[in-house]
Order: C-alpha cells, then sequence, then structure tokens
C-alpha cells in the first residue's frame, strides 16, 4: 500500500465549503483505500523532515482535488464491489 497527500474539498455542518490536506492511501492497483479523518498538520523530528512534509504538502496541490462525498474506496480484501454514494455516481455520470 502506498500513500500521498492530496487535497480534499468538503463542506462544514453550515454548508460553508472548505479544502484540507489528507493523507491518502492507494490499493496496489492506485484505487483509493483510505483517507484520513482528519486535515494533516504540518509536524516532524527535525527542520530537514518538516521541509519534507511541506514539500509533499506543495507537490498534491498539482494533482486533482478529491471531493468528499464522491471518493471511491476500494477494500481489495471485500468480493463486494465498491460502495458508491449518489454523489459518487453523480460525478461519474458527468465524465462520461
Amino acid at each position: 500500500m502506498s500513500w500521498n497527500y492530496r487535497v480534499v474539498k468538503g463542506k462544514c455542518d453550515d454548508g460553508e465549503e472548505y479544502f484540507g490536506i489528507h493523507e491518502i492511501y492507494y490499493n496496489d492497483d492506485g484505487s483509493i483505500r483510505l483517507v484520513s479523518e482528519d486535515q494533516q498538520p504540518v509536524a516532524a523530528e527535525t527542520l530537514e523532515d518538516v521541509k519534507s512534509v511541506l514539500q509533499m504538502m506543495l507537490d498534491c496541490l498539482s494533482k486533482d482535488v478529491l471531493i468528499e462525498g464522491e471518493i471511491v474506496f476500494v477494500d481489495p480484501d471485500s468480493a463486494e464491489p465498491p460502495l458508491l454514494t449518489d454523489s459518487a455516481v453523480a460525478a461519474l455520470e458527468r465524465t462520461k
């Protein structure tokens, strides 16, 4: 399993939109397995590690933004197909 940082767009309880950087974990085939529940802080044991974390976060800004509620999660250990929310189905339809 690999991971990287990605920007996730979500909505607060009051409907206001926000963007945050989350850790995204991938299956071997590149499908998304997990998304960190919380936005990620910049914290590390050394200054060089802080620089490395910041660079990885800056790199994620060049990738597509993931939309909360439209992310398709795949559990490779499950025989069941991935669960799609209504908004994920709508997002897939828009790409056709």
